[in-house]
């Protein structure tokens, strides 16, 4: 949400994306297994973080992290599968899909 305060609303929306990567962070499978270990998703988020415009949109991050962990999880179908759902959950949770 943009805002005549606060430089557009930086801090107003800055917990949107940490509540995301803690879902991303926190996230299992089926099984109750996690879905990536943190440090793989802390490699994905980077990954996404550097592939990023100038002033990107909440999309475009949800965007990023797709397509690094289907070229980053290329060769293991199920489990990019597996993370790709997560992501798409992490960013349904926060309003952002």
């Amino acid at each position: 949400m943009r805002t005549t305060r606060d430089s557009g609303g930086v801090h107003t929306n800055s917990n949107i994306h940490n509540k995301a990567m803690f879902h991303l962070l926190t996230s299992v499978d089926t099984a109750g297994k996690p879905v990536l270990k943190v440090e793989e998703w802390a490699l994905l988020i980077y990954l996404a973080l550097v592939r990023l415009l100038r002033e990107p949109e909440f999309e475009d991050m949800h965007q990023a992290l797709r397509d690094v962990a289907s070229t980053y999880l290329s060769g293991n179908a199920p489990l990019r599968t597996a993370a790709q759902t997560a992501i798409d959950e992490a960013y349904q949770k926060v309003d952002i899909a």
